[in-house]
């Protein structure tokens, strides 16, 4: 059987969906018990992901809402005899700079965070300017960067990007 785990920030509503819709739009399944909350840290991904892998049977792969978290759980794999990606693939979110240092190199959705700074600005200006804050919906576009992580026949042929 398939399985994900997912590691995200405490009281994130990022992974707010029912196992059922899991289920039904990626044919994974997905229980509440495999979401582990943590913070944004490497320590925070290692110790959540102790908790998770020490619990249940290992998953295909997990799922880190940022590369930090991502980065720990690797540690914690490769600390149990495991290997990256061949045992538990694991990706990440955010797309920084160390992701592709780490061994293996981390798959990751880059996100335009120099696109993310432009808008931020334009609209911190337009808000100033004109004395009154709006709700405004950005949606930038954002890629899957697949790396070693996930992918054995690239653990061979990487460059750095």
């Amino acid at each position: 059987m398939k399985s994900i785990f997912i590691l995200t920030r405490m009281g994130s509503e990022m992974y707010n969906f029912s196992e059922i819709d899991f289920r039904m739009r990626y044919d994974i399944p997905c229980h509440s018990e495999w979401v582990k909350e943590s913070n944004f840290t490497l320590f925070g991904g290692y110790q959540a992901a102790q908790e998770i892998l020490s619990s249940y049977p290992p998953p295909q792969a997990i799922f880190a809402a940022n590369d930090l978290l991502a980065i720990g759980a690797m540690k914690v794999v490769k600390e149990k005899g495991w290997s990256t990606p061949h045992d538990i693939a694991i990706a990440g979110f955010d797309g920084i700079f160390i992701s592709e240092l780490v061994d293996p190199p981390l798959t990751t959705i880059v996100q335009p965070t120099y696109e993310m700074g432009m808008r931020a600005v334009e609209i911190l200006i337009k808000a100033i300017r004109n004395k009154k804050m709006t709700m405004e919906r950005v949606v930038l576009p954002a890629f899957l960067r697949v790396r070693a992580s996930t992918d054995p026949r690239l653990l061979f042929s990487y460059k750095p990007s």
